[in-house]
């Protein structure tokens, strides 16, 4: 069985496993903060916090999805993929953003002997989102170029391709 053939085989299944690392985890996060209360500093940190915790796997689910397209030359789903690893980095940016903010707030209702504890929680879960929003832009921007590289390849494939035969 040629190469090709093989990856065509695992396409399938492997876009699948690469969409429960991202699904199953942001299931398993809504789980543990439901019922949502947006209105809620605490709640809000809570979860920001929280949901930091979750970011890794879905991020490898990122990494499978694009490696399984570049692979493939999927242009298209490398095109979606780095539209979408982008606007999730910019997400999760704002959500560290607003994580500091109600941090702050909640602050104030943190005992003193606990707070080294709670402003160490707030560091970890910060540099958390902004390194993963690294990558998620270094993956964006590269999938970009993955994508317009498929694209060309394609187009010259079909330039040198011999004309079709009617019969």
């Amino acid at each position: 069985m040629a190469q090709g053939d093989v990856l065509r085989k695992l396409t399938a299944p492997a876009y699948f496993v690469a969409a429960l690392l991202v699904i199953l985890p942001v299931l398993d996060f809504l789980t543990n903060v439901w019922p949502l209360q947006p209105g809620q500093a605490v709640w809000r940190y809570g979860s920001a916090g929280l949901l930091s915790g979750f970011v890794l796997t879905p991020l490898l689910g990122v990494l499978v999805a694009l490696a399984l397209a570049a692979a493939s030359e999927h242009a298209r789903a490398l095109g979606v993929l780095a539209v979408l690893s982008i606007v999730v980095a910019v997400g999760f940016v704002l959500v560290a953003g607003v994580f500091v903010l109600d941090a702050l707030q909640v602050r104030a209702s943190v005992p003193p002997q606990r707070r080294p504890q709670f402003e160490i929680g707030i560091w970890r879960a910060v540099v958390k989102y902004l390194v993963v929003s690294i990558a998620l832009v270094w993956l964006g921007i590269a999938a970009r170029r993955a994508a317009r590289h498929a694209r060309h390849r394609r187009r010259e494939a079909s330039r040198d391709a011999p004309p079709a035969v009617l019969s």
